[in-house]
């Protein structure tokens, strides 16, 4: 059994995120002699049955993020380009690649990709 600080470090988190994640309730803990108590196995089971954006739906059902018809996420435009996903965000914000919001998500077509690469639209 570890502490939040214990967890947060061996995982590369940040302390509120553990706590906020014990809070929902997303994992087994105790509190024993007022500090949070928390398996490590339990919290790896949480990070790998987290919500994963590549599965996300539209109203319609059909997948999001469909690489079979060309539709790429940001981090997945970011992957393919080998650029930062910061980066990538910047130039989805100032429409240097053309693409279209779904809610919060940014949904990025593979030839539209290519158009601005080949043009040296993002470099």
């Amino acid at each position: 059994m570890n502490s939040i600080i214990q967890i947060a470090n061996k995982f590369k988190k940040s302390r509120q995120a553990v706590y906020a994640a014990l809070k929902k309730r997303k994992f087994s803990s105790i509190k024993a002699e007022g500090e949070w108590k928390i398996s490590t196995d339990d919290y790896i089971t949480y990070l790998n049955s987290r919500y994963d954006r590549k599965f996300s739906k539209r109203n319609d059902g059909a997948l999001l993020f469909d690489k079979t018809k060309g539709f790429y996420s940001a981090k997945e435009a970011a992957l393919y380009l080998n650029l930062d996903l910061q980066r990538i965000y910047y130039f989805l914000r100032k429409g240097r690649i053309p693409s279209q919001r779904y809610k919060a998500a940014w949904v990025i077509h593979i030839d539209d990709l290519n158009n601005c690469k080949n043009l040296g639209m993002i470099a």
